[in-house]
This record gives C-alpha cells, structure tokens and sequence, in this order.
C-alpha cells in the first residue's frame, strides 16, 4: 500500500497537469519562434521557452472577443514571439535564426505536434517583410492551400506528430535583409454550439526563406502524409455564425509589397530540423508492487520556483519514450486524451518507481 505522504503530494502534481490538460502544440517543421531555441543549431542564439506549445494568447476568456497576440502571445501583454520580442531575433541575428529554405512555389512538408488534442482544424498563412525591422500584421498574412485546394487540415484524434503539405505561392521571394514568416493557426473544436470565439486558438510563427538558391520546386505527393491512425477529411467542423478573432497590429505599418531589397551577405542553407516522432513502447503487465519512492523527486518539485509551469508544459516530453517503458497497460486507460478527467491518483498505482526517475533531475530546472 502505497504512503499517503507519497500519494498526496504526487496526486497535487498530477491534479496540476490535469488543471492544464487542455489543448497544446507546437509547429516543429519549421521550427517556430518558441520552439527553435531548443534545437542544438540554434543553442544560445534564441533563448528556450518552456512554454512553447501553449501560445493560445491567454485562453478562450482573453480570445473571445477576437483579441490575440499575431503569434500567440496575450493581446494585453508582451508581444515575445513577434518581431523583434524575446524569441523573434530576426532583426538582430537575420539568417542565423531562418528555421528553413524553400523554393518560390513548392509544397512545403510540414510538421506539428499535439500534446493534448481537442480535434479541430489547422490552417497556415504567410506574410512577406521586406525590411529587418518590418513587424507582421494580421493583414499581411495570405492563406495557404494544400495540394488539394483546401486550406483546412482537419485535426484526427491522437496525441502525437501530424504531417501536412502546403503550398508556397509562384513569385514570392524573399532572403537576405527580407524574409517571410510562416504562421499556423490551431482551431480546437470541443466546446460545441459555441462558435469559433468559444474555441481554444493557438498560434506559432516561423521564420523562413523562400528563394531559388534552396532548390528545386518539388512536386506534392499522390496524396497527403497523414497518421497512419487516421486520414484527416477535407470538411472542417460545423461553425454557429460567429466572427475569426482578429489580431491588432503591435506595428501600424504595413509591410509594403515591393520587391525585395539587395541581399547584403549570401544566402545561407539553414539545416532543416527533424524531429522524432517518439514510438510508443508496449510494455510487459506485471502486478504493480507497493513501493515507497524515494521523495527526492517531490522536493524538487515544490524547492523551484518554476517547477509547476515545467510540469505542465514540458513533463510530457520527458514521460516518452522511456518512461512509457514502465507504463503498465491498466494505466494507460487513464492516459488517453478523451479521458484526461479521468487521471486520477489511482493511475499513479501503475507507475513503477523507474518512471519517477525520468522526471528529475531533466524534468525540473535545477
């Protein structure tokens, strides 16, 4: 039997993530602003943000009356991922920061993960600056398609990395001094009859080149790369009439459609960031045994001052792969996204002690 001075403090943990089981993502390919920072090709050029996947500019209660950050951030709060904030270093570093390099008019691969899905759709737009100093606005971002002409990706069910294609318009260019920026719009779809001013929105933006020197146009696949759990339809969620939220411009200029002013330094081929799509591992049952964890992992948690924002946002990560490696299958009943509630200290009971480990000391800042 487990010790409730174990249970009581690792239940307060649990019940926090559960408090903020709500949807969560991040555009991986290309890297966002949030995100990029934790790659090893951009390690001290943009700091990390612990708390990539959860730009919803503040949530359903800040975004209903249509105000949002361009990027996500809050409407009334500081813009860190538009131009020229904490993660959008552009202005400062140029090509150092570019998270990848298309041609003008291909079908880019894109990648975004879910940490906990709510359905819903995905939609993309890009806004060319023309200047370092050029901030985006709502206005500047044009709608990107797919292949097939749509320009919502509905959402399938799963918590995991999902592939799409869009398309990049023929003769937009921009490099150098000039580059374009890259954004995904998530439409969460799980609180009915209540219009899109009712849906928790994220939005993540990226910095890209799109120029001739990254290659050659390639043409889009027979048909979409989709999970393979699911194939995502082309009809998007039944809407009540109610209006997109809009973002006010953090600048009044609008950056000016002419063309792109002269490079001054060449042309660099940014790496182009893979991430891992973790495997899930189906571990062997055994009969969970009574055990008294060693409490270190606890105390570090209530020791940081940071530590329930780390837990909510980036536990997760580090529960796969191997922490899942002792997982017995009883508890993966109450991991499933549908079932988020349903996370209770009882799941805890099938969590063998090795799985603690996972979460110190990489999942608390030391």
């Amino acid at each position: 039997m487990k010790s409730a001075a174990f249970l009581t403090p690792m239940a307060f943990i649990v019940a926090m993530m559960v408090q903020d089981a709500s949807a969560h993502g991040r555009l991986l390919v290309p890297p966002h602003r949030g995100y990029i920072g934790k790659l090893p090709q951009f390690n001290g050029l943009v700091p990390v943000n612990f708390g990539d996947h959860s730009l919803s500019a503040g949530g359903i209660g800040q975004t209903r009356g249509g105000k949002h950050g361009i990027c996500g951030d809050r409407y009334s709060g500081k813009r860190l991922h538009e131009t020229g904030g904490e993660f959008a270093k552009f202005p400062q570093l140029r090509e150092k920061v570019i998270g990848a390099c298309y041609a003008p008019g291909s079908t880019m691969d894109l990648q975004v993960q879910l940490t906990a899905n709510h359905m819903g759709y995905f939609e993309f737009g890009l806004c060319k600056l023309n200047l370092l100093n050029d901030k985006e606005t709502e206005d500047c971002f044009k709608t990107l398609v797919q292949p097939n002409g749509e320009k919502d990706w509905k959402v399938p069910a799963g918590n995991k990395v999902f592939n799409m294609q869009y398309m990049l318009p023929d003769g937009v260019s921009c490099d150098g001094d000039s580059h374009c920026v890259l954004r995904w719009h998530y439409v969460g779809w799980n609180n009915p009859d209540v219009g899109i001013d009712g849906q928790e929105q994220f939005w993540n933006c990226a910095d890209i080149y799109v120029s001739n020197t990254c290659g050659s146009s390639p043409s889009p696949s027979s048909s979409q790369s989709t999970p393979s759990t699911s194939t995502p339809s082309t009809s998007k969620p039944t809407m009540t009439n109610a209006p997109k939220p809009t973002a006010p411009s953090s600048s009044t200029d609008t950056p000016v459609t002419t063309d792109t002013p002269p490079s001054t330094s060449g042309t660099p081929q940014p790496v182009d960031p893979q991430p891992v799509d973790p495997q899930p591992v189906d571990p062997q049952p055994v009969d969970p045994q009574p055990v008294d964890p060693q409490p270190q992992s606890v105390a570090i948690a209530f020791e940081c001052s940071q530590s329930f924002d780390y837990i909510q946002f980036q536990a997760f990560d580090y529960l796969q792969p191997q922490a899942v490696d002792y997982l017995q299958p009883q508890a993966v009943d109450y991991l499933q996204p549908q079932a988020v509630d349903y996370l209770q200290p009882q799941a805890l009971d099938y969590l063998q002690p090795q799985a603690f480990a996972y979460l110190q000391p990489q999942a608390y800042p030391i």
